[in-house]
């Protein structure tokens, strides 16, 4: 699907109040493919359950929600604090206290995150260290649930 086709779509949108939607819980209903956009990322259409409010995001729109995401945090908390240690291979104690901590809070999130959180988490056990960020700087942790 193209992106002028969703133009009518695109142009009918109001401005809300963050206010009113600071409970609201956004899923994702639609992902459009730009065939003709440089970049060629994916955009994501996010709507509430009630459909009352919808937008569309970028994947980096969508990684920033995760970092942010509440229940996401037991998870980032550890592991950041491996990522912040110059060691950050898995065998130090510290680490792998930390480790355990992120798999414990990792098991507690929604089911649909929790797949997605388990594969990176299981990932990063297998290779035997931690890293957060890549030599480009992207966030290796959230590159599976975008």
């Amino acid at each position: 699907m193209k992106l002028a086709s969703q133009d009518k779509f695109l142009k009918k949108g109001k401005t809300v109040s963050y206010k009113k939607l600071k409970n609201v819980k956004f899923r994702v209903e639609k992902e459009l493919d730009v065939v003709d956009h440089p970049a060629g990322a994916p955009i994501y259409l996010l709507a509430s359950k009630d459909k009352k409010y919808s937008f569309w995001t970028t994947p980096a729109g969508m990684e920033y929600y995760y970092l942010h995401n509440k229940s996401l945090q037991p998870v980032l908390k550890p592991l950041k604090k491996i990522a912040d240690r110059k060691n950050t291979s898995l065998k130090n104690a510290q680490n792998k206290r930390d480790f355990a901590q992120a798999m414990k809070a990792a098991k507690k999130l929604p089911s649909s995150l929790r797949t997605k959180v388990m594969i990176s988490l299981k990932q990063s056990q297998k290779d035997g260290k931690v890293d957060m960020i890549d030599e480009n700087g992207n966030n290796l942790m959230l590159a599976g649930i975008e």
